[in-house]
């Protein structure tokens, strides 16, 4: 009963002391405000330069309006997203220099990479922005993490922004060596100046150096392509264990040597390229051209038996095909060049058709989902994504801008789609041009044996030339034209194949 006497009467004090102080708060002074005087102040966050740089430039300013101050105070409590929806309450008088640098530095923090770097390059270029010690900060913040948000988050340069960055090419920021690094892919050798920029373990320097290896082997300067390959490349591939990327440096190596008519060593790196790979099919594909210029004909016929040629029916690999019909061709076995060249009549008559419809259609299928379509992909995610959540959080500066970037790229998208379709009819014209030929070759040796001309084809009717380089437009040369396709000539006895194989028809050279 004691204690439930005290605690009435603590209660019924407390209710005195309340009491109390609404009568003093009726007294002279009461129109007096503490609010500001007696608000908790926000803990100060000054954990990376940019903000310390910030807070300095703000506190020099001197008196500002509490709005202002406020903003700033949410900046650097670390309350970004708050501070981004009042920001534009900086942009006049005193604090409209910060308000950018600061909004930029917000962007990138609350992970809105797409606007982040659309706006640093619309800022850098139009304003006296760069050189300030706000910008050396907010690089010094952005830069170590630049190629690889580039590379993951996607990005794609329009027309207005590849003109805006070839204006800050001489800019000494890292952010900027990474967008002038990632502007100069499929540029050929200009991407070289940019490799040294960047930092040993940044993965632009692999996709700018497999750039330029492709653009110095086409103007047949192999050695340069050796140098990029030993100090870019392998380097990199020492410490990768990326499928994709092991498979492409075979690969191209494998190129370089073929190119270099080294190919006893190109014919080894593509067949260190595993199955699991995406470049296996191309890759054994490639490799019978090395055992063609080899004169290798019965590996090459027994490589295209073990890739199982219904394996290419529904794949576009007109090549295969022809490689088929030359193999069986030089080995005289009529028969099955026949056959290879009507399959590639058959598969290709049908690829000839789904190549057309594709050029001609409005928004054809992407062929190949290659390094660059997939950051167009990723980029057309993250501007999606930007805009939603700027939309669900109530702002709509920058909705304009990324609905504009969404079309760019998926127009871009559709231009790389019929880029690739136009691409294979090129191939394809390519493979048509050189299987004439084939057949031109065929005709001569089943004539010659028909007539039994002995010895008469060698030195006369002879392949001249079997070449894949591409510095060389592809062709191969045959001399002997305007024969006529006869099936009775396939009614050939097998002693003919064995003279061919035995090497009869190369008794003269």
């Amino acid at each position: 009963m004691n204690w439930i006497y005290i605690i009435a009467l603590l209660w019924l004090n407390s209710i005195t002391s309340f009491a109390n102080t609404s009568t003093l708060m009726k007294r002279s002074g009461s129109e007096l405000d503490f609010s500001s005087s007696l608000k908790v102040q926000r803990k100060l966050k000054l954990d990376d330069p940019f903000l310390i740089q910030l807070y300095s430039r703000w506190r020099a300013l001197g008196a500002l309006s509490p709005n202002r101050n406020s903003v700033m105070d949410l900046i650097f409590s670390g309350e970004n997203e708050k501070a981004l929806l009042s920001i534009n309450a900086l942009g006049a008088g005193k604090t409209q220099r910060l308000k950018k640098p600061a909004e930029l530095y917000l962007l990138y923090k609350l992970g809105y990479f797409q606007t982040f770097l659309s706006e640093w390059v619309n800022y850098a270029v139009n304003s006296d922005f760069i050189g300030t010690e706000l910008s050396l900060a907010l690089d010094h913040v952005v830069a170590p993490q630049t190629s690889e948000i580039l590379l993951s988050s996607g990005f794609y340069l329009d027309k207005q922004m590849d003109e805006n960055l070839s204006k800050l090419e001489k800019v000494d920021l890292r952010l900027n060596y990474s967008l002038q690094a990632y502007r100069s892919l499929r540029r050929g050798e200009k991407g070289v100046k940019w490799i040294g920029k960047l930092a040993p373990d940044d993965e632009l320097r692999l996709h700018l150096a497999h750039t330029a290896i492709l653009a110095y082997g086409k103007k047949g300067m192999l050695g340069a392509s050796g140098k990029l390959i030993k100090k870019v490349v392998e380097p990199w591939m020492e410490a990768s264990n990326d499928s994709k990327e092991i498979g492409l440096y075979y690969m191209t190596l494998a190129r370089l040597l073929y190119q270099a008519k080294a190919f006893a060593q190109a014919e080894h790196f593509y067949f260190l390229i595993p199955e699991s790979s995406r470049y296996f099919l191309e890759a054994r594909t490639e490799a019978l051209w090395v055992q063609l210029q080899q004169r290798n004909y019965p590996k090459a016929k027994g490589e295209l038996a073990s890739l199982e040629m219904s394996v290419f029916n529904d794949r576009f690999y007109p090549e295969v095909h022809l490689v088929s019909a030359i193999g069986n061709t030089m080995l005289c076995q009529f028969t099955a060049a026949k056959k290879a060249i009507n399959g590639f009549i058959t598969t290709n008559k049908h690829w000839a058709k789904v190549i057309e419809k594709n050029i001609a259609a409005e928004n054809p299928p992407i062929v190949d989902e290659s390094f660059f379509v997939k950051r167009m992909r990723n980029q057309n995610s993250s501007l999606k994504k930007e805009l939603a959540a700027f939309s669900k959080i109530g702002i709509k500066d920058y909705k304009n801008l990324l609905q504009d970037k969404v079309v760019s790229v998926s127009l871009s998208l559709k231009g790389e789609a019929h880029r690739q379709w136009t691409n294979r009819r090129t191939i394809l014209e390519s493979a048509l041009y050189k299987m004439k030929f084939v057949r031109i070759e065929l005709l001569s040796r089943m004539r010659y044996f028909k007539e039994g001309l002995k010895g008469g084809l060698a030195g006369v009717d002879t392949v001249s030339t079997f070449n894949a380089s591409a510095a060389n437009k592809n062709q191969m040369e045959f001399p002997n034209d305007g024969m006529l396709w006869g099936d009775e000539l396939f009614k050939m006895n097998a002693k003919v194949q064995n003279e061919c194989v035995q090497g009869e028809l190369y008794a003269k050279k």
